[in-house]
């Protein structure tokens, strides 16, 4: 839901604690996606401490459907998605610092 990101988002700004960090989104659970939810945030707020993100699906289908919905909105950071949480953990270890 809504409140739920902000929430997670609130969450994010105070561990990040004002630094930039690379975020892991694990997404294999999710079984409904609203498509105007799942878009990256356009905010600079919500973007702010985050400098890539991995995001974990469960399908290569749904990193196909991914890439596709992506490409109509790019997130204002290195963004790719995984079905392998070890790949995914292994590319976001380039953008610590």
């Amino acid at each position: 839901t809504l409140t739920n990101k902000k929430e997670t988002v609130n969450a994010i700004v105070k561990l990040c604690d004002g630094k930039k960090r690379p975020f892991l989104a694990d997404l294999r659970r999710v079984k409904n996606l609203d498509k105007k939810k799942a878009h990256c945030s356009d905010s600079s707020r919500d973007v702010a401490p985050i400098s890539a993100m991995a995001m974990l699906i469960p399908s290569l289908l749904s990193r196909e459907i991914g890439a596709y919905f992506l490409g109509s909105h790019k997130p204002m950071f290195p963004f790719r998605p995984f079905t392998d949480e070890n790949k995914a953990t292994s590319w976001l270890k380039k953008f610590i610092k």
